[in-house]
């Protein structure tokens, strides 16, 4: 016999038989509810007591673990970009931007990169969509 809801008990063959108290199952059962929701509304609120202020969650630090870099590795990489982005063709390209910015009347304001399309033109772009743009299978950009 397995027992189902509101004082009825199942049968192996399949027929529902009446328990002795139905009463008492219903009641048993309103306080197993009443429970429930009581520990539900103490999650809550501890919840919310945890945030210092009722509604709002607080999210837990989360400790971002990068790939350790060996000081001969960085020192390498540092003095590597130092040389790269002092090439001429890099210094113009970067001034080229900055000017089209000042044009814009957005440099030094944040906002949107300037970005070179594959038509030798400028457009202005969101940061995030600029910079991930070679990093498809690491960032976040879809």
């Amino acid at each position: 016999m397995t027992q189902t809801k509101f004082g009825m008990q199942q049968t192996l063959d399949g027929e529902r038989m009446a328990t002795l108290d139905p009463i008492d199952e219903a009641v048993s059962q309103l306080k197993t509810e009443q429970q429930a929701q009581a520990e539900r509304q103490q999650r809550e609120q501890e919840r919310a007591n945890v945030a210092g202020q009722p509604g709002q969650q607080t999210l837990k630090s989360v400790l971002v673990i990068k790939n350790p870099v060996s000081p001969e590795a960085k020192r390498h990489k540092l003095e590597y970009d130092k040389q790269y982005e002092s090439n001429p063709q890099r210094v113009k390209y970067r001034e080229d931007l900055n000017r089209e910015r000042r044009k814009r009347g957005i440099y030094g304001q944040g906002g949107p990169d300037m970005s070179h399309t594959k038509d030798h033109t400028l457009v202005a772009e969101s940061p995030h969509a600029n910079r991930a743009r070679h990093f498809k299978n690491r960032g976040t950009l879809k």
